[in-house]
């Protein structure tokens, strides 16, 4: 069961002192960690005369100290709140939030969310037009996020800055910020695509799984690039290596078309097997990482950077064989052959496509897209068609 663990900020106000800035106040929020003891319970965040104050708080997320530093930006093009005598325009709001301290080996590949709520009310606030909650990725201390709305940067691996697009939320509404973080993508950042659509990376979806599959490039449930389980798989464009159709590649370098792969499994017969759907990233990294360059197939399929992704990867004989079943029109099951339906033109019928699968020390397997759904090994050192597919 995915845990969610939620950081109480809260923070004191001084409502006799008037800030006279015409930019930006800062407030530092620090987590603390205090077994058993609630902190700073009745102290709040913010009034019409202080953008934020300074408070404790207790932690039990993925780290057990973490500062937040809310900042208020300034807007000159808004009437005063309150309403003034006589009247004035210029109002603070919240304008990003600097976050640092974060453990990135115990917060790796967790999704870190952040929301605002005022004191009287459990629902999260409207920071920007739309946007309640607000959550980021730390992988490997790179800090990203595909959500709108707003922009990340990565100061460095235990720290980042959520930059609000559009702020609207004033500073003196803000009573309380929680942190949560989370092993699965959070449900506001999932994005619904169909078969056949165009995917994050820029190739058309082939697979989709509700239940969802292990990924990235150590094969688990905390894979690449939605920090759980993927429920999707793209497959590149056909114009993906710069032609107008799929490039004919080796398997292997020269020097390693007799060499086996250290940590993948020589399968004997195509293992059509929902087990290997996902498998292809891992299976690439270890063929790149015995020295074979992008002029081979999982080489260049890695090596392959579109929509500025960088975990496109060869597929799998499973992943491959639902490729071939989508092409064709065929109603997938992993475990069937790809051997009816109608070739929807975007892939060649002969030579076969290469997987990444290994059939023994000196030969992989290939799938033919020409209604055979033949799977057979061939020499790592021979030519055959490469089309990169990725996870997410």
């Amino acid at each position: 069961m995915d845990e969610y663990h939620d950081d109480l900020i809260v923070a004191a106000r001084t409502p006799k002192e008037k800030i006279r800035r015409a930019l930006i106040a800062i407030g530092a929020l620090s987590f603390l960690y205090v077994a058993g003891t609630t902190l700073a319970a009745n102290i709040n965040i913010g009034t019409n005369s202080i953008e934020f104050g300074q408070g404790i708080s207790v932690s039990t997320a993925c780290d057990n100290q973490i500062t937040l530093k809310p900042k208020a930006s300034f807007d000159n093009t808004v009437a005063s709140i309150p309403a003034t005598t006589p009247a004035s325009n210029g109002v603070f709001l919240l304008g990003s939030i600097d976050i640092s301290g974060v453990d990135s080996t115990s917060c790796d590949g967790r999704w870190l969310t952040v929301k605002a709520y005022n004191s009287s009310t459990s629902s999260p606030l409207e920071v920007t037009s739309g946007l309640l909650s607000f959550s980021v990725l730390n992988t490997a201390g790179t800090y990203s996020s595909t959500q709108s709305g707003f922009t990340v940067t990565t100061n460095s691996s235990s720290s980042f800055t959520i930059n609000f697009t559009t702020p609207i939320l004033t500073s003196g509404t803000v009573s309380k910020i929680t942190l949560e973080s989370s092993s699965t993508m959070p449900t506001q950042m999932t994005v619904q695509y169909a078969l056949g659509a165009t995917g994050p990376g820029g190739g058309l979806v082939f697979y989709v799984s509700t239940p969802g599959f292990n990924c990235g490039s150590n094969f688990t449930s905390t894979g690449s690039p939605a920090g759980g389980l993927c429920h999707y798989l793209e497959a590149a464009p056909v114009t993906w290596a710069g032609g107008s159709s799929d490039p004919s590649k080796s398997w292997a370098s020269a020097s390693y078309i007799t060499t086996d792969i250290a940590g993948i499994t020589n399968d004997a017969t195509a293992y059509n097997n929902a087990a290997a759907i996902g498998l292809g990233y891992k299976n690439s990294t270890l063929i790149v990482n015995q020295g074979n360059t992008s002029a081979t197939a999982a080489g260049s399929a890695r090596a392959y950077t579109g929509a500025g992704k960088s975990d496109w990867y060869l597929p799998t004989t499973a992943e491959l064989n639902l490729l071939c079943q989508w092409s064709r029109g065929m109603t997938q099951d992993v475990t069937a052959l790809c051997n009816s339906g109608t070739d929807n033109a975007n892939f060649f019928t002969d030579p076969a496509y290469w997987s990444s699968s290994e059939v023994a020390a000196d030969q992989a397997r290939i799938l033919y897209f020409n209604g055979s759904g033949a799977q057979d090994g061939r020499a790592k050192g021979d030519s055959n068609k490469v089309r990169p597919i990725r996870a997410f």
